[in-house]
């Protein structure tokens, strides 16, 4: 479920059942030469943070989609199963709180790559072909010296840490960060697939506008792939504030939000990526 809830003028943690989400479960099913399947490669587009108190929070897990992939490799013996996450970093597991709930969403979402398995699929066919860059995301202005000197007597641990990080680079002559380096990528296989991959906590906007602009190519969004320097607000993100867009930057170490025009910016890199790797005229 969507975790931007709307209180007034702010944008707050919470279960937002009217705001945007990715339930697609893509699926693709390896075979070998002789026959038996080798490997169940599937996504989903959500944080997994089932897990939220209590004694269950101290429990080492890999959440609900290593229950998934014991699930599907119980029932595929030989088989490996492989998660892939999506571009969901705007969205949490719902229910959520126990242990049970992690186990809850693994067999659930399970159930939903085995329907898949089971009807007939598309198949997939053709070379690979690959490409990739590098887009520079820009920042807001920095922050001026005082400001910085002011955060670096900060009582927030990671509040003062990023100001410190930003005076040393200003003491050392060197320049403010205004920019952010992000990864990305497009993997196509022959005409009946394509894995659209992007670095960083991607929001779940993004998913749903490849998946419209790229329908003829059957993408496959990919977040999280390469390194993960921050989340990637879309603009309407960036305009509305909140967790993606404001504070999560101070764990990453940069001052922000990034400028509007990051949205346009990717979307036109990968539909070029997409034109780059089409094998058809």
């Amino acid at each position: 479920m969507n975790r931007r809830v709307y209180q007034g003028d702010k944008v707050v943690f919470g279960d937002n059942p009217d705001g945007p989400v990715d339930w697609d479960v893509p699926v693709l099913r390896i075979k070998g030469t002789n026959g038996p399947v080798r490997a169940i490669l599937f996504g989903y587009a959500c944080h997994g943070t089932s897990v939220r108190s209590g004694d269950d929070w101290y429990v080492v897990s890999a959440e609900y989609m290593a229950y998934a992939r014991q699930h599907l490799e119980a029932l595929q013996p030989g088989a490996a199963a492989m998660f892939l996450t999506g571009m969901g970093a705007d969205s949490d597991p719902a229910p959520r709180g126990r242990l049970l709930d992690a186990k809850r969403h693994g067999l659930e979402l399970a159930g939903a790559v085995v329907g898949v398995l089971d009807r007939p699929m598309r198949p997939v066919r053709g070379a690979f072909k690959l490409a990739c860059e590098e887009v520079e995301l820009p920042l807001a202005a920095p922050p001026r010296r005082e400001q910085l000197e002011q955060d670096a007597r900060s009582a927030d641990a990671s509040v003062k840490q990023r100001a410190e990080g930003y005076l040393k680079l200003l003491n050392a002559g060197q320049p403010l960060p205004e920019s952010v380096k992000l990864p990305i990528a497009v993997l196509r296989l022959g005409d009946d697939l394509t894995f659209v991959l992007m670095a960083g906590e991607v929001v779940v906007d993004y998913s749903r506008r490849l998946k419209r602009m790229l329908a003829d190519d059957h993408p496959w969004p990919i977040g999280y792939a390469y390194e993960v320097p921050c989340y990637i607000p879309s603009a309407r993100l960036i305009k509305e504030g909140g967790y993606e867009t404001e504070s999560s930057l101070i764990y990453y170490g940069f001052y922000g939000p990034f400028r509007g025009e990051i949205e346009a910016l990717l979307v036109n890199r990968l539909e070029a990526l997409v034109s780059r790797v089409r094998t058809r005229p």
